[in-house]
């Protein structure tokens, strides 16, 4: 690696530890899809795992293990929420605000 580039990856670290710290610690996310993870979640999705797709029709080949922690995933949500059903697909930041307002808004109080 160059001289330049050392320099380079040094500064881009630095910069990334500086948000982190700042994200993380200076200020209060409040973008439902910007969600700050545990440092569990944040090593999980570091892992493998974190960049394979799956879908519920067995459309990508290989996720037999994460098809297993998807549904441990479904039974606690069940459990957790007393709810016959869970779906455990994320959804999209819009999705998560509409439904965030949808369940505080009264729309008798108009």
């Amino acid at each position: 690696m160059l001289a330049g580039e050392t320099r380079m990856k040094d500064e881009i670290l630095s910069l990334v530890e500086n948000h982190e710290r700042w994200r993380g610690q200076e200020t209060i996310n409040l973008i439902p899809s910007e969600n700050v993870m545990s440092p569990a979640v944040r090593a999980l999705l570091s892992s493998e795992l974190g960049h394979r797709y799956t879908s519920p029709n067995g459309f990508y080949m290989g996720t037999r293990f994460i098809d297993e922690i998807e549904q441990c995933g479904v039974k606690l949500a069940k459990q957790v929420f007393n709810s016959a059903t869970a779906n455990l697909h994320p959804l999209s930041g819009h999705v998560a605000d509409l439904t965030f307002l949808a369940c505080f808004a009264n729309p008798e109080t108009r």
